[in-house]
């Protein structure tokens, strides 16, 4: 480039240095009913979208991206930066069906690297999810979990099963998912709610002025 312009250009971050991001996507289940790209979505639908859109927001600012399917480990992918890595981690996506390959009873592992920045994509209904992005932030790396339910996401009741019990179970499901978004953020982990491009500006701003901080260590 400097040799075809006449002007000195320099790399603005080495890959050595660019920030590595692990996008965690939760596909252990799927919520609510999914119509498609033009009707409503489910959270599965709405986790796919946000780790897609992330994906590329992160990739144009030069960093690394790796992707971990929670369920599916198999559509997992190493962290690689530029167009072909955005191609691979939006096949990857639009491949994802709810599943639970984990091993039962064993706790999840994330295998993100020191330094790097990890976000949970997830509907929080779980309690392996909330687990492993809690002992994420214990370690000391920065968590962003994201929500990704849906406002109308509610449950179908089977043939033959009281439609209000199915309620009920729904309600308190939900206010005990209540208990496990305040928990993290107690614990320090930021949550935010997905509800389409530019809902997590925010947060992600708010990060960033936590990372360039000065700390004081012992």
């Amino acid at each position: 480039m400097s040799s075809r312009s006449g002007r000195l250009h320099v790399t603005a971050a080495l890959a050595e240095q660019d920030a590595g991001v692990l996008l965690v996507v939760d596909a252990f289940a799927d919520h609510g009913e999914s119509g498609g790209v033009e009707g409503a979505d489910s959270s599965l639908d709405l986790t796919v979208r946000a780790a897609a859109a992330l994906a590329a927001h992160h990739l144009r600012g030069g960093d690394r991206v790796a992707l971990r399917v929670l369920g599916r480990p198999g559509l997992s992918l190493p962290g690689g930066g530029g167009r072909r890595t955005l191609r691979r981690l939006e096949v990857a996506l639009s491949s994802i069906t709810p599943g639970d390959a984990e091993p039962p009873g064993v706790p999840l592992r994330l295998g993100a690297p020191a330094g790097s920045f990890v976000v949970v994509l997830s509907a929080l209904l779980d309690d392996r999810v909330a687990a492993v992005a809690a002992a994420t932030q214990r370690r000391g790396l920065p968590v962003l979990v994201v929500d990704c339910l849906p406002p109308t996401a509610a449950p179908v009741a089977p043939q033959g099963v009281d439609a209000r019990v199915v309620e009920a179970a729904w309600r308190l499901r939900l206010l005990d998912r209540e208990r496990v978004l305040s928990a993290l953020e107690g614990a320090g982990c930021p949550t935010a709610a997905w509800r389409g491009p530019g809902s997590l500006d925010g947060v992600l701003s708010a990060l960033g002025r936590r990372a360039r901080a000065p700390r004081v260590r012992a």
